[in-house]
């Protein structure tokens, strides 16, 4: 399931959660803040190449770890895409209602 970091970003305002969002096969990951600032998951070691960008490990990540209100808990790429769609599906109908 494709999702863009926009989404997810939209996702970690609306629900006041920070999403950890990781390559397991590289182990690199970003982290979405609770207002939507994207941050190295893990500590950058000095002099290190960038060679990824966000976007780019966002395209390959398996795991995402969500840290709210609630419990933090640990999905997968599809529970994440399943989230995303119930999240902003839901604040879209809630507009819409308004609206009339």
């Amino acid at each position: 399931m494709n999702f863009s970091l926009q989404e997810l970003r939209k996702f970690a305002i609306q629900e006041d959660v920070e999403v950890t969002y990781r390559d397991k096969a590289t182990g690199r990951s970003w982290k979405v803040s609770r207002d939507g600032i994207v941050r190295f998951g893990a500590a950058k070691p000095w002099g290190d190449l960038m060679d990824h960008t966000p976007e780019s490990i966002l395209d390959l990540a398996d795991e995402f770890s969500l840290d709210g209100r609630e419990m933090p808990r640990l999905i997968n790429r599809a529970q994440m895409g399943q989230l995303l769609a119930d999240s902003l599906g839901k604040t879209s109908t809630s507009r819409s209602e308004d609206e009339n």
